[in-house]
């Protein structure tokens, strides 16, 4: 809807649970993996403590990695993108070093996005070196 649209484009904000998730597959077997988290959300706390690299493997039940079905897609979708703040679900998290999986239950709330988190430099031995992690084509990346 444009009203969610206007409020992510220009102020960043939007409902979920903080987390950019990376599609590496899109189709069975699935591979969804957690890009970034961002600080201060839902994820980020101290139940949840998504961190980056984890593998998604469930959403409420469901096989993230092979399910197929309509019901499973759309369980699956719902899950990844809520509509709206309050929405829960519980996912499966699988590390990427040791395997082992975890579940944990996030509430969605209206997150707001900082699309330029991190900007440096660095003295190296041929001179500076910039460093800037640049997350959303938004209108709050444009000072930043």
């Amino acid at each position: 809807p444009t009203a969610e649209w206007q409020a992510l484009s220009q102020s960043g904000v939007s409902a979920g649970y903080g987390i950019i998730w990376s599609f590496l597959s899109l189709v069975p077997p699935r591979d969804i993996r957690v890009a970034f988290v961002e600080p201060g959300s839902p994820a980020a706390g101290s139940v949840a403590a998504v961190t980056r690299g984890e593998r998604l493997v469930g959403i409420d039940g469901i096989n993230v990695v092979s399910n197929n079905t309509a019901s499973g897609v759309d369980t699956i979708n719902a899950g990844l993108f809520p509509e709206a703040a309050g929405e829960v679900h519980q996912f499966s998290l699988e590390d990427p070093v040791t395997g082992s999986r975890r579940s944990v239950t996030i509430t969605s709330e209206l997150v707001t996005t900082d699309p330029v988190p991190s900007v440096q430099t660095f003295d190296t031995g041929s001179g500076v070196v910039g460093y800037m992690l640049f997350n959303e084509h938004i209108a709050t990346a444009e000072a930043a």
